[in-house]
Parts: structure tokens; sequence; C-alpha cells
């Protein structure tokens, strides 16, 4: 065999084995790609899912969050720094109603890291009962609250109170006032806004770790105070 047909032989083994590689390595790449959306669509389907229900008024048995959701306004005190201001209103129980929700998992996976969210930051808080007095006391703001206490299964219940004060009773007229966000066990965050007079939740939407803390993030919010065109 001469040089010639020696070289031309290595050659041709050697596009031979790169031909090979590359398209193995294409194969496997399709195969992953195809493995990783089959992947995605089977999260989305198996995905947690809430229904939510009314309970009968003032019933007093034990929820597994109870909240205040307080009107606000803002204004700048003589240093120009912004200072929120709550109607005294709320430290009175006695001038307080409240609202029970069941929130159902009726998906096909477990929920975990639930928050309740108000959409309304210009304007309201969402304040933990048991925390009402020192908040009111030193305001502040405040647009969530987490539970994370249990794994929420499939067919799993929690119960949400609402506190407003009797004459300040807000909601929005095109929007959702709340909404719902949470973790599934894949990673995945989900959000469901919630209309609380009309007892609905929508679908779920998917979302991001990253987009929840920025609608909740109180230094987004102060900024925005600061400069109204932020909002």
């Amino acid at each position: 065999m001469d040089n010639n047909s020696i070289i031309s032989a290595i050659v041709s083994g050697v596009i031979a084995f790169f031909t090979s590689f590359i398209t193995t390595k294409m194969t496997i790449k399709n195969d992953n790609k195809k493995y990783n959306n089959d992947l995605k669509r089977q999260e989305i389907k198996d995905k947690p899912k809430f229904k939510v229900s009314k309970t009968v008024f003032r019933d007093d048995s034990e929820a597994d969050m109870s909240i205040v959701a307080a009107a606000f306004e803002n204004e700048k005190d003589d240093n120009n720094n912004i200072k929120f201001v709550y109607d005294q209103c709320y430290k009175n129980n006695d001038e307080l109603i409240h609202f029970d929700y069941i929130f159902k998992n009726v998906g096909k996976s477990a929920a975990t890291e639930l928050y309740f969210i108000t959409t309304s930051p210009k304007n309201s808080s969402i304040i933990l009962m048991e925390d009402k007095e020192d908040f009111l006391n030193h305001p502040f703001i405040n647009y969530s609250e987490l539970y994370d206490y249990n794994l929420i299964e499939s067919g799993d219940s929690i119960k949400i109170r609402i506190y407003y004060h009797k004459d300040k009773i807000f909601s929005k007229i095109f929007s959702s006032p709340f909404c719902i966000v949470y973790k599934d066990e894949f990673g995945n965050y989900w959000e469901q806004p919630f209309f609380e007079r009309e007892v609905k939740l929508y679908e779920p939407s998917k979302t991001t770790h990253k987009d929840l803390m920025q609608s909740i993030s109180v230094e987004i919010a102060l900024q925005c105070f600061e400069n109204p065109l932020l909002w």
C-alpha cells in the first residue's frame, strides 16, 4: 500500500469517527431534550392546584393562618422620609370582622411554601393577627405571609382567616386583591389570583422565585414610594 493510500485510509477513518461521534452526540442531545420536555409536561400535568370555599361567617375554630388586611396611607415626615399611617381602628378587635376560606389542594402533587399576598402594594398590608399590636405601634409595610409548617398534600386543606375593619373592607373591581403563590415538589412556583368576594381562584400559572420575591419586596416598594413613576 503506497503512502497516498495509507493517508487516505487514515483520513477516511478520522472522518468516519468524527461523523459517528457528532451523530451520537446529536442523538443524545435530542434524547435529553425530549426527556426534559416530557418531564416538564409531566410536571405541569402533576402540578398542585387549589380550589377555595368559604366557611360559615364568624366561625371561631382555629385557623392555619390568621391575617389582617389593613389599608394604609403614606406621607412624608419633617425630614422628608416616607412614613406609613394606619387607622387606629385596627387596634380594636371588636371592630374587626373575619371571613374564613378553605384552600384545598385538588392537584396531583404536594405544595409547600404557600405565600398569601396582597396585590395592592400602594395601599394595603398583610399582617399576622398575632403581630397586629406590635405592627401598628411601629407601622411599616408587609405584603405577604408564608405558610410553611407542613407539606400540603393532594387532598389536604388549610384554613386562612382574613380580618377586616368592618368599615374598611376593600376589594379591587377589575383584578384580584390577593393571590397565593406556592412551590411544587419539582421546585416550580405557581400563582393563583384570589377573588375573596367571589370566593374564586384563577387557574395556576407558572411564575418564578425571582418574580415572587420582587412582588413582595419592601425594598422595591420603598423605592416606588420615593419615586411614584416606578410603580
